[in-house]
C-alpha cells in the first residue's frame, strides 16, 4: 500500500528531525539519522530489559546477554524462569497488563535442542516508543508474579488491580 509506505517514511523523517538531523539534509540522510537514533535507543532498552529479566532469581535469557554485543540484538528477550511454566508466566504478565508470549516461537527444533519443550520460552518485545519506566514496571510485575507462582505453584488469577471497582 503506497499510502502506508509514505506514512512510514514521513514518520521516520519526523523522528530524524526530532533527533537532530540537519533540516536541509536530503530525505535519505534524515531517515538514516532516524534509524541510527532508533537503533541507539533500542540498545538502551535492550540493556534495561536484560537487566530486568536477569534480576529475577532463576531467570535465564536465551540469546545474547553481553552488554558489549547489544548491537547484535533487538530489544526482544526470550527467557525462562526455573521451575515455572512459561505459559503460566506469560498469562500472569498479561494480568499485569504486560504483553508477553510463550511457546516455541516458531522454532520447535531449537527449543527441543535446548530441552525447553513443550513449554518453550517467554518472549517480551519492545520498540523505540517504549520507555525505561515501562521496563521498570515489567520488572516489578515479573518479580511479583514469580514470587506468587512459586509460593502457590499455581498461576495467579489476576494482576495487582484484581477485585478493585
Amino acid at each position: 500500500n503506497v499510502a502506508g509506505m509514505e506514512a512510514a517514511i514521513l514518520y521516520l523523517e519526523r523522528v530524524g528531525q526530532q533527533t537532530g538531523a540537519d533540516s536541509g539534509a536530503p530525505r535519505r540522510m534524515v531517515i538514516q539519522s532516524a534509524m541510527d537514533a532508533i537503533a541507539a535507543y533500542e540498545r538502551t532498552l535492550s540493556a534495561a530489559l536484560l537487566d530486568a529479566v536477569l534480576s529475577i532469581d532463576g531467570a535465564v535469557v536465551h540469546g545474547v546477554t553481553d552488554s558489549g554485543q547489544l548491537d547484535e540484538r533487538v530489544p526482544t528477550v526470550s527467557f525462562t524462569v526455573g521451575g515455572l511454566a512459561s505459559s503460566a508466566v506469560a498469562t500472569c504478565l498479561a494480568a499485569y497488563g504486560v504483553g508477553a508470549r510463550s511457546g516455541h516461537m516458531y522454532a520447535p527444533r531449537l527449543m527441543r535442542r535446548l530441552s525447553l519443550m513443550p513449554e518453550g520460552t517467554i518472549r517480551v518485545s519492545l520498540v523505540h516508543y517504549n520507555t525505561l519506566d515501562e521496563i521498570a514496571r515489567f520488572r516489578e510485575a515479573l518479580s511479583a508474579l514469580v514470587a506468587g507462582l512459586r509460593s502457590t505453584r499455581q498461576p495467579l488469577a489476576a494482576g495487582p488491580n484484581a477485585g478493585r471497582g
